[in-house]
């Protein structure tokens, strides 16, 4: 499949890279507490935060869509460091875990304390979500799922690398049902220093409303067509690989 994506050379290269990055997502993690808004600008450069701050002035919150590209977390720490009212909306806990497994589970949610944001139970009812978006503040949701083979929420089988692919419509409806704006958030590779890029897009255009199934589909696509270009360019950088069948078509 990577050979299929990219222009990276070899497979071997970018199954190299992809392990690179996964590691380099779990234990950045133990930076946090060091993290400063005087010093996060070494990471991570923002680029499009006017489309963030325009939304904003609409008063009626912003959710961002983004993807498990590069250091998952990254962008939501830094966006809390610069000083948004940000949430996010948490995926499923891993189970069946070794006692050692267990024990690093725990270190990892004490360390994610430190975030300045506040995360939401995507297992349980997401009234804070809409309150949060009442209050004009930003809520993040992953617009390619939660990862852990585990699907929260209606999905659908969008067209992606040549396959049916589950994505979630969260994000969408709850656009739709709040009238907040649904802005796509990547994070990929810098080409120096920092070493990784925030790319935020334009909003996309959510009818406030209930949708109808071709515009829920339409919206979930558009997402998930910019989510393809980036990970064409960089396939490594995306987490869901080992997903990949799990997630097509015929498990629907």
């Amino acid at each position: 499949m990577f050979h299929a994506v990219g222009s990276m050379g070899s497979s071997e290269q970018a199954v190299r890279l992809h392990f690179e990055n996964h590691f380099i997502d779990q234990y950045f993690i133990f930076s946090f507490p060091k993290l400063r808004a005087t010093n996060i600008g070494r990471y991570l450069f923002f680029e499009g935060l006017d489309y963030l701050d325009d939304a904003l002035e609409k008063g009626k919150g912003v959710i961002v869509i983004h993807a498990h590209l590069g250091p998952r977390l990254l962008s939501l720490f830094a966006l809390g460091l610069k000083g948004y009212k940000v949430n996010q909306i948490e995926g499923p806990i891993i189970e069946e875990l070794s006692a050692f497994g267990g024990y690093c589970a725990r270190q990892k949610v004490a360390l994610e304390k430190s975030i300045p944001a506040t995360l939401i139970n995507g297992r349980q009812f997401l009234r804070p979500a809409f309150d949060a978006l009442r209050n004009n503040e930003m809520v993040m949701m992953a617009g390619d799922g939660m990862g852990g083979g585990k699907f929260l929420g209606r999905q659908l089988a969008i067209n992606f690398l040549g396959h049916k692919l589950k994505f979630p419509a969260g994000p969408d409806v709850l656009a739709s049902k709040t009238g907040a704006s649904l802005i796509p958030l990547f994070t990929i590779k810098g080409k120096g220093d920092p070493p990784y890029r925030a790319i935020i897009h334009a909003p996309l255009a959510v009818r406030h409303g209930r949708l109808k199934e071709r515009e829920v589909a339409n919206c979930v696509g558009e997402f998930v067509q910019l989510l393809e270009g980036y990970v064409i360019k960089e396939p490594y950088l995306w987490h869901f690989w080992d997903e990949f069948w799990e997630r097509t078509g015929g498990a629907l």
